[in-house]
């Protein structure tokens, strides 16, 4: 309730000044705050809670009920997902790997698609109602750290197409009766760049999104954990184990920075299909992405003790 009552004084103060400044939303903002006092047992709380809400997706839906299938349409409902922490990324990237064909065609802001990219631009539209069918919960392992928990480790998974590449990471802690449970953290995905590059440069540098987003987790969470990094390319996974300075300026910046952000050694192969990062990498519909377990939980080897699963990939490997 405080919060709420913080949030009005807060809004009513802005509503004055605006009011002196004749900007003429200070209605506007009045509503909402009314709004959000009357509504203080519903889904609106949840925005308070955990900082970020799906079930008010609303607006969303209002906007593309509506929607023209231009250019500019389509930039303005990308804008509308809010999605920093990359929940859904696998769903994200769809889009915005839309956006990159629409802008190699040329089109200009208020051009009509051509029609295959109508198509699959509604189709993404139509699937925008899942949102509400994704609950995120606001600490990693149900509860805050167990008390009983013995080692606590963070693994990042990196994997690439010509389309796009991405990168996510998960949370696994061991309980002191052997259980391990392992907990979605992030994810970051982007598409590749019109200028064409291979394969194996292209991930090596979500090796490299892996390594910098492994990194800043843990000095956030600043807690003592083991790092660990995932990679389905034997190439990526052979430059990274190698010395930098017997490649192109190109692979060897990367690598450079790679070996200084993590140990090489902890650098691991796995097979593609057990990558949650290839669903960044080739993207997914919301519907299969809201009970995807490998997206939320990672393999399922992640909740096996290391030497266990590692004596598993290494004959996989070999």
């Amino acid at each position: 309730m405080s919060v709420i009552v913080n949030e009005s004084n807060v809004s009513k103060q802005l509503s004055e000044f605006w009011g002196l400044e004749n900007l003429g939303i200070e209605a506007e903002v009045s509503v909402c705050v009314r709004e959000r006092e009357e509504n203080i047992d519903n889904d609106i709380m949840s925005e308070f809670e955990a900082g970020i809400s799906y079930q008010n997706k609303r607006d969303l839906e209002i906007f593309l009920s509506k929607r023209i299938n231009t250019k500019r349409y389509l930039l303005q409902a990308a804008g509308r997902l809010f999605d920093p922490v990359g929940f859904i990324g696998p769903y994200t990237i769809r889009i915005k790997c839309k956006i990159q064909e629409i802008w190699c065609l040329g089109l200009g802001w208020d051009d009509k698609l051509p029609k295959q990219l109508e198509v699959s631009w509604n189709k993404w539209c139509n699937e925008i109602h899942y949102l509400s069918e994704i609950n995120i919960p606001r600490y990693y392992f149900q509860n805050s750290l167990p008390s009983n928990a013995t080692t606590i480790q963070l693994h990042c998974f990196s994997d690439a197409s010509k389309k796009a590449y991405g990168t996510v990471a998960y949370l696994c802690i061991e309980l002191n009766d052997g259980n391990i449970i392992s907990s979605f953290v992030a994810s970051k995905g982007r598409v590749a760049p019109l200028k064409t590059l291979s394969i194996p440069r292209l991930e090596l540098m979500r090796a490299l999104s892996s390594s910098r987003l492994n990194d800043k987790i843990a000095t956030a969470l600043a807690l003592p954990v083991s790092r660990f990094y995932w990679t389905d390319s034997s190439i990526t996974y052979y430059w990274i184990k190698g010395d930098f300075n017997r490649h192109k300026v190109f692979v060897k910046n990367r690598i450079k920075e790679i070996q200084k952000l993590s140990d090489p050694k902890k650098w691991h192969y796995c097979k593609g299909k057990d990558s949650p990062a290839d669903l960044i990498s080739r993207g997914l519909p919301l519907n299969d992405l809201k009970n995807n377990k490998t997206w939320w939980h990672g393999p399922k080897w992640l909740t096996m003790k290391q030497t266990e699963y590692m004596a598993i990939i290494f004959r996989t490997y070999n």
